[in-house]
């Protein structure tokens, strides 16, 4: 069981994300009508999901702090997760 502080600092910490380089734009996959931001933890980890869908030459990664992005749905580190989980304890 995660405390409340191990929430808050996931959310309030450093994440790469992709950005569309023409429009600056966030990447996010669509799950079940929601958006999911494209979120990770590493940037090698960015690097890889962008080569791995052929986005080089489309999108930057660049990092942001979660908190500040406004999306309430995250693709993080591969796994689908909510703002509502990543800041209330369980």
């Amino acid at each position: 069981m995660r405390s409340f502080e191990h929430h808050q600092a996931d959310f309030m910490r450093t994440v790469y994300t992709l950005r569309h380089i023409d429009t600056a734009e966030f990447v996010c996959l669509r799950q079940s009508g929601d958006e999911y931001l494209a979120a990770f933890s590493d940037g090698d980890s960015a690097m890889r999901f962008r080569a791995e869908l052929c986005l080089i030459e489309f999108v930057d990664i660049i990092p942001v702090r979660l908190d500040s992005v406004p999306f309430d749905h995250y693709y993080l580190d591969g796994e689908l997760t909510t703002r509502s989980l990543l800041t209330t304890a369980h």
